[in-house]
Order: structure tokens, then sequence, then C-alpha cells
């Protein structure tokens, strides 16, 4: 009898759990974008990791130059300079950013990529009525090879992003 109430207690609090993550996930019209961690991945490069749940698009990189304005949610303005003199642009479409991230940011909507070993800040914008774009940038020199067009797997998984540190 005991083996059988403690079965129903972990179903149960099994079934919680799932309840309450697939709320959190499904209260939005698209798939999330769940965490942005960055970690060494040989010499002084990085892996920027991106995780997702339920996508509906894909994504592209790219650099962005130094002169190059910065998206906001009325179009273009020119970047004021606080990510950084180098930055990258991810640009996601039918994904949106978790609520999570807000928690992260500062009042002007900036937030430090965790584990990050250089000094990485993010930006998260939403240029259009879906998808958002994630700057992300340092004062160190850092650049990704373009790359565009990428669908995302239909239910979850992380994205991988080389960043490399240093000259071109």
């Amino acid at each position: 009898m005991k083996k059988i109430a403690i079965l129903l207690t972990s179903v149960v609090l099994i079934g919680v759990i799932c309840f309450v993550f697939l709320s959190d996930i499904l209260q939005y019209n698209t798939g999330v974008v769940t965490n942005i961690t960055a970690k060494t991945s040989n010499e002084d490069n990085l892996e920027l990791k991106i995780a997702y749940f339920l996508p509906m698009g894909g994504y592209f990189v790219r650099d962005v130059a130094e002169d190059e304005g910065e998206y906001c949610g009325d179009g273009v303005r020119d970047y004021d300079g606080s990510l950084g003199k180098y930055r990258i642009m991810i640009e996601f479409g039918d994904v949106e950013p978790h609520k999570s991230f807000a928690k992260r940011e500062n009042k002007d909507g900036i937030f430090e990529i965790k584990n990050s070993v250089g000094s990485l800040k993010a930006k998260i914008v939403h240029p259009s009525d879906h998808g958002f774009v994630l700057y992300v940038g340092s004062d160190e020199q850092i650049y990704v090879e373009s790359s565009g067009g990428y669908k995302l797997n239909d239910i979850c998984g992380v994205i991988k992003i080389p960043i490399i540190v240093g000259d071109k």
C-alpha cells in the first residue's frame, strides 16, 4: 500500500510539473528562446548557445558594421554604443524570447550573457510584429561567419554559434 501511495504521489507531482512548464511555454503564440549562454570553445573563441522550444521559424546570423544603426520597434536608429564597439546580430522569425529575459535586463534593456568568458552584452529588440533580433556586443573584437536561412528543429534544440574573438 505504501508503494502505491508513493507511486501515485510521484505521478501527480510529475504531471503538475509538466503542466506548469507547458502552460508557461504555451502562453506564447509562437516558440520561445529559453536560454542564452557563451562558453569557451577553443583558444580565445566562444560558442554562443541558444536554447529554444516549439519554434515556428528560422534564424540568420551576421556581423554588424560599426556605423550600422540598430533596429527598434519603429525602424532603425543610430547605434548608441551600449553593447560595445563590435556587434553581431541574430535574427529570429516567428520565435519570441521567454519572459525570463526581462528579469535579466537593466533599465536600458541590456543584459550580460551568463557564463561568458569575455565581456558580452546582449539586447533584444522587436523590429516587426513577429520574431525578434538579438544583438550581442563587446568592446573586444568579435565576429561570426554570416549564415542564414537556418530552420529550427520542430520541438526543441540548441543553436550553437561560433564567435571568433580577435582580429579577422
